[in-house]
């Protein structure tokens, strides 16, 4: 899957957000000691509770990931004593967590250096036509209810998407 941006919206992603923004980013540029651009770390701009997670981490190809991470693990320990919480509370910091997704070159470099291990827990998708998309699964979504503690299930559900959302009617399953 894809999605096109315009400059416009690249502006936005990069340094347009407002830093009380829950989606804001800070993004750092690696770089070597001759100070050329290697890679990238991005992260929020606080902690998530005692942890210091990394969304984006990346390095130029034909790069080691062995020898750059060990720096940016020294900059995460680093930024995670500084920054304050996401909700103000004063907590020791505890741990960096590399959220990437359940494939990427750190896990495999550093596998005995993480803290600790989660599974991933969900999928990111953008669905142009929501609608049309449900429709399109309608089908499905009837046989797994059917085949659910809630068979004949009547009822509504509301899925909100910030600004929007979709609303579903269930009658008798």
């Amino acid at each position: 899957m894809s999605c096109v941006r315009d400059e416009g919206l690249w502006q936005y992603e990069l340094s347009g957000r407002d830093v009380q923004n829950v989606n804001h980013s800070v993004i750092q540029i690696i770089e070597s000691k001759t100070d050329s651009a290697v890679g990238y770390v991005v992260h929020p701009p606080y902690r998530w509770g005692a942890m210091m997670p990394v969304t984006s981490y990346e390095i130029k190809p034909g790069l080691s990931w062995a020898s750059i991470t060990p720096t940016v693990i020294r900059y995460l320990q680093s930024m995670g004593e500084e920054y304050p919480t996401e909700d103000g509370k004063d907590k020791d910091f505890e741990a960096f967590g590399f959220w990437l997704g359940s494939e990427h070159p750190v896990y495999e470099v550093i596998p005995d250096k993480l803290p600790r291990v989660r599974a991933p827990y969900a999928w990111y998708l953008r669905v142009p036509d929501l609608p049309l998309f449900i429709r399109h699964i309608a089908a499905e979504l009837e046989a797994r209810l059917n085949a659910s503690p809630m068979i004949g299930h009547s009822g509504e559900l509301k899925l909100t998407f910030y600004e929007s959302g979709l609303r579903f009617v269930i009658e008798a399953g």
